[in-house]
């Protein structure tokens, strides 16, 4: 049963068509929305690696060089390689 749930939520997620910032407007309700809950991606910090080539393994090799120096490193990956599950990691 776990698997026909698992394979369902999968449908389900990839069934959702994506919302791609088309304009400055979209930016602007995304500040404010940010302004307004207290901006918590400032709370905490992050690296965003973007690019055409080599993102998996510069987040790979950076999540093991944190995880490796104590801290509690979390990691966001997409899309997977095998299943879904890998795509959210912590340490």
């Amino acid at each position: 049963m776990a698997s026909s749930t698992y394979a369902s939520l999968l449908r389900s997620l990839f069934a959702k068509k994506r919302n791609i910032i088309k304009n400055s407007e979209s930016v602007l309700r995304m500040e404010k929305a940010c302004k307004y809950f207290g901006n918590p991606q400032d709370k905490f910090d992050s690296i965003h690696i973007a690019g055409t080539n080599g993102k998996g393994s510069v987040t790979f090799k950076l999540s093991e060089i944190f995880r490796l120096s104590g801290y509690k490193a979390g990691l966001y990956t997409s899309p997977h390689l095998h299943t879904f599950r890998e795509r959210i990691q912590v340490n």
